[in-house]
């Protein structure tokens, strides 16, 4: 096994590739293993290179789990980070952020 592709098209590529051999029983399981660690390495690249990316390529360029994970950890932290702001004195912080308020 190379890796998983949905009903919908979307696909990806295992990082170890999983021979189907043995019981069935082990051998799905490691296919689940790899399912599992291959999307967490997918989702930390992803990450990592969502700031640096124009949104919209970014979003198109992963598959649709990655890409909503993805810009929910980003806008958390944008949410953490407006809430320090707010807490150090800034009550238009939230404001910005949501591009309601000139800075």
């Amino acid at each position: 096994m190379i890796g998983m592709v949905s009903d919908e098209g979307e696909g990806y590529d295992f990082e170890t590739p999983v021979k189907p051999e043995g019981n069935v029983e082990d051998w799905m399981t490691k296919v689940d293993e790899e399912m599992k660690e291959s999307l967490l390495l997918i989702t930390k690249k992803a990450v990592f290179h969502y700031a640096k990316a124009d949104r919209i390529e970014w979003i198109k360029e992963q598959i649709g789990m990655v890409a909503l994970v993805g810009t929910q950890i980003w806008w958390t932290f944008a949410v953490e980070d407006v809430f320090r702001i707010v807490a150090a004195g800034d009550p238009h912080a939230m404001k910005r952020e949501l591009g309601i308020e000139s800075q």
